[in-house]
């Protein structure tokens, strides 16, 4: 007999086994072995098939004719797709629900029309969530998705949030409408990505009044023959704002259009994108930008601040009010369209920036002391209002350059110092050798005719006090009548 404690025991180990031991594998057609095949669910007892699944492989049709709500629960891995007819329209579903399914390749309900509430709260990835309905105050929850390749969503929401999600690897797009198409409508949608950080594509279409993307740094991919962007169409509502402070990089195009307060851009310096501003109601517009593409700007811009812009490709401005400006814009406007003035700019700005100090050369360039169409605000970025007009300034470019006369003399100079320095050590350098002959002449003179006897025939012994007899009987007499040299430095030469 087992005891109850053998029981216990037998009960935790299992217990503590990982659930994958557990699993059930379930095919959509148990014949087929792979995902090729599919089964069609016309009404929820269909789904009793899968009671017992944990793991589902192959695809699973949605009948346009399925009443009532798609439950599935247990389910935590779908390897394949559950998807509906995209030419059927289905009125009658109204709710889809996997409350433990953590991934999936695709669920993709174009014409679910009657659905009031989707639930995936613990799905972590997938390859693409594609989904239209057209219930008003409908709701959906997917709330731990991370990654995604495509999201592509249209319906009559007032909220949508993805909390978790990073990563769009492909396209997310987010239309008001069911119909795709910019309509008007009461209540307007507020879209929350708080955790996104890169997308290659991103399209917000219809009545929007709230976009929180304030993590997002990657809008495109710089390697890609087609390397997107991001596009806000909104025309219905007055947009917040498209607060990009966190974009590092973009790629493609960005295009925002319609009713929008403010579009901040700080956090970028420098872009290849193509960036065009369509604003249908006043817009204030703050950039970090100083390398840019093409701009395009246009409709009601109040405020164009581009405070650090020192180069762009291509550079167009329309505005139908008068908008204010900093120097650093007025500047390269003036360089990209010389000899056009930014007019839509108003009078403040322009007094600031001061006069126009462009020339236009026979290379048909506009330019300040060269040719050169590549714009730097290195060259001109202080105001030239206080400077003169006269001609005598003219050498100076008014732009804070150095005159011509010193650009042409300054190496001129350079060289007569160069030369003057060479010329001095020269002399120097004549002057010591003079000496050193001079020096080596009183050696060889000082050296007397001893200078030619051979030292080891110089033999005398100088016993204390000799020296000073000798030097008493006459200078230059050594101990028994030999000459002693005097020594190399002496004044003197010897008698």
């Amino acid at each position: 007999m087992i005891s109850t404690n053998s029981l216990l025991a037998l009960f935790l180990v299992v217990a503590a086994l990982p659930a994958e031991i557990f699993a059930q594998e379930c095919h959509t057609n148990p014949d087929s072995g792979d995902n090729s095949d599919r089964l069609t669910i016309s009404s929820p007892a269909n789904l009793s098939a899968f009671d017992d699944c944990t793991s589902i492989i192959g695809n699973i049709v949605i009948d346009s004719a399925f009443s009532g709500s798609f439950v599935l629960n247990g389910v935590t891995n779908v390897s394949g797709a559950i998807l509906m007819d995209e030419y059927e329209e289905s009125h009658e579903m109204d709710a889809f629900e996997m409350l433990d399914l953590l991934y999936i390749e695709s669920l993709n309900l174009p014409q679910a029309w009657g659905m009031e509430r989707l639930q995936l709260p613990r799905v972590e990835h997938m390859e693409q969530l594609y989904f239209i309905q057209g219930v008003e105050e409908s709701w959906f929850d997917v709330g731990a998705l991370k990654t995604a390749d495509v999201i592509s969503m249209a319906g009559s929401w007032t909220n949508i949030s993805f909390p978790s999600l990073e990563s769009v690897s492909g396209g997310l797009t987010i239309v008001t409408d069911p119909s795709w198409s910019i309509s008007d409508r009461t209540n307007p949608l507020e879209i929350h990505l708080p955790s996104l950080q890169e997308a290659q594509w991103m399209s917000i279409k219809g009545h929007v009044n709230i976009l929180d993307t304030p993590n997002l740094e990657a809008l495109g991919v710089r390697s890609n023959a087609a390397p997107r962007g991001m596009e806000v169409h909104a025309n219905y509502t007055d947009l917040s704002g498209v607060y990009l402070t966190s974009l590092e990089e973009l790629h493609g195009e960005l295009l925002l259009d319609g009713h929008i307060e403010a579009i901040n851009l700080n956090g970028m310096y420098e872009t290849n994108a193509t960036i065009t501003i369509r604003a249908t109601s006043p817009v204030e517009i703050y950039s970090g930008l100083q390398d840019a593409g093409i701009i395009n700007l246009s409709g009601e811009l109040s405020s164009i601040g581009f405070e650090d812009i020192f180069q762009a490709e291509t550079m167009n401005i329309e505005s139908n009010i008068a908008s204010q400006c900093p120097i650093s814009l007025i500047q390269l406007y003036r360089q990209l369209h010389y000899p056009d003035e930014p007019t839509f700019c108003n009078s403040g700005s322009l007094s600031h920036a001061g006069p126009n100090t462009y020339t236009y050369t026979a290379t048909s360039e506009p330019t300040s002391t060269s040719t050169s169409t590549t714009t730097s605000m290195l060259d001109w970025y202080y105001p030239t209002a206080g400077q003169s007009d006269s001609d005598s300034d003219s050498d100076s470019g008014r732009s804070g350059r150095p005159p011509t006369a010193v650009i042409v003399l300054l190496p001129l100079l350079v060289g007569v110092a160069l030369l003057t320095g060479i010329w001095i050590f020269a002399v120097r350098k004549s002057r010591t050798m003079v000496r050193e002959r001079e020096r080596e002449r009183e050696r060889e003179m000082g050296m007397g005719d001893s200078a030619g006897t051979p030292m080891q025939e110089i033999r005398h012994e100088i016993r204390p006090g000799g020296l000073q007899g000798q030097e008493q009987q006459g200078s230059g007499v050594g101990v028994g009548g030999v000459e002693i040299a005097p020594p190399p430095y002496s004044r003197e030469p010897p008698k």
